[in-house]
């Protein structure tokens, strides 16, 4: 099976924001379930391409993921039900199994937004002693607290946000000095942007004021990286899981004017609070900001090794632009990909949703021996793809509901271990006759 590769960029490349290496490799995972192989999580993992930049790198394994939903146990660790509530994910599985209870018992089923952050940080190759795995947030944080030349710890409102910097939060509710943890995006307009997983049931983009409090602080590793600055701009995007709901006033208690789909473009008048002023598809309306994130955040570059004979399905999150590059074939010549009844060379090309790319070549004609055949077009067939969706709205959140949020308590390590935008934003596959 040929190796496709998927590099995360935003529309701030031009503003030299990061730096692409030249010596790129895509992400390595060799040990995962059997539920998890093969699913549109495991293959968005294997097409990231690791650019170099660790700041960029987290987060394109992070966004590789999104939509990922906790499963009710192991046989659903393949993160495609979408009403699950179990706890049961593949960065347990890959942390290994814990005794959440300590009655020697060690399961699966634990809750895991530092296994998710661990699990990024290990598929973009990022050392440990740089950024160590965890899976108790209170713990993790007074490792960063601890300091060292490999790491900074930075409390709410004493540094600005970067890019794939560890964002802590802490609930009212809790004693703890912590109990959820993501990573960070970027910022706009006093928000910080972040991707978490264990928010809500599943991984998602998430929105805070700055000055929230339910922030704690910040872990800053040591990444290689020429990122130094996470400002985003530009439209904003839905992203809420399947739909929005558009209300006349910044309150849930306000009437709902219409419901937005995921991946609606929006135009963003202004910002009261948690609720944004936006206009989408000609109407205004308010709507969470908890569920809506600069397009930055989800604009990808998609680069394939195309062979002769194969056919590659994109599904597409959001509106992405894709930059498909085949490769070279001994005796054949690439015409171009077959899309919409049309044929595109795929560079820039622009859609929205789940397309059919189909690489159509012909063959050269052999001088030598005189050899004059016309190009005929390769059969392929299409497929659709395997993720469903449940019908969900959202409406508004504040911090992750305290049965998705909290960390687990019990650290003891188990069999599994670590060696080394979606669905995320774009997915690959492909397949052959």
């Amino acid at each position: 099976m040929r190796k496709f590769f998927l590099t995360f960029v935003s529309a701030l490349l031009a503003l030299n924001i990061f730096a692409v290496s030249t010596s790129a490799s895509s992400v390595k995972y060799s040990t995962p379930s059997q539920a998890y192989k093969g699913t549109v999580y495991y293959n968005s993992l294997l097409s990231v391409d690791l650019t170099g930049d660790e700041r960029n790198d987290v987060i394109a394994v992070a966004l590789s993921q999104l939509y990922y939903a906790e499963g009710n146990s192991e046989k659903e660790f393949h993160g495609l039900n979408a009403s699950g509530d179990g706890n049961f994910t593949e960065y347990c599985y890959n942390y290994g199994a814990l005794d959440q209870d300590g009655n020697g018992t060690r399961e699966f089923g634990y809750p895991w937004c530092a296994a998710f952050v661990s699990f990024c940080l290990r598929r973009a190759e990022i050392s440990k002693s740089v950024a160590p795995s965890h899976v108790n947030c209170t713990s993790w944080l007074n490792i960063f607290k601890q300091k060292s030349s490999n790491y900074k710890y930075y409390a709410r409102g004493s540094y600005t946000p970067i890019k794939g910097d560890i964002i802590f939060f802490k609930s009212e509710s809790t004693s703890r000095a912590s109990d959820h943890v993501g990573l960070v995006i970027g910022l706009a307009n006093g928000y910080v942007y972040t991707v978490e997983g264990n928010t809500s049931g599943g991984v998602y983009i998430k929105s805070y004021s700055l000055s929230n409090t339910y922030i704690v602080g910040y872990a800053v590793p040591n990444y290689k990286s020429e990122i130094n600055n996470s400002a985003l701009s530009g439209n904003y995007v839905v992203t809420a899981r399947d739909s929005l709901n558009m209300r006349e006033g910044a309150s849930t208690s306000y009437k709902v004017i219409t419901v937005l789909k995921r991946d609606t473009a929006l135009e963003v008048i202004s910002f009261s609070g948690s609720w944004a002023k936006v206009k989408a598809n000609g109407t205004e309306g308010w709507v969470s900001t908890a569920y809506i994130a600069p397009i930055e955040c989800t604009q990808i570059e998609l680069t394939v090794n195309k062979g002769l004979k194969e056919e590659y399905t994109v599904y597409a999150g959001y509106n992405c632009s894709v930059n498909l590059a085949p490769e070279s074939k001994s005796g054949y010549e690439f015409e171009g990909f077959s899309y919409n009844d049309s044929l595109t060379d795929g560079k820039g090309l622009t859609f929205t949703g789940d397309a059919a790319l189909i690489p159509v070549f012909k063959e050269i004609a052999d001088t030598t021996t005189e050899k004059t055949d016309d190009t005929t077009p390769l059969p392929h067939e299409t497929s659709d793809s395997p993720l469903g969706s449940a019908a969900l709205s959202s409406d508004t959140t504040g911090s992750p509901d305290a049965a998705d949020s909290g960390c687990a308590s019990m650290i003891y390590p188990g069999s599994a271990f670590i060696t080394a935008l979606v669905p995320f934003i774009v997915r690959a596959k492909k397949k052959k006759e």
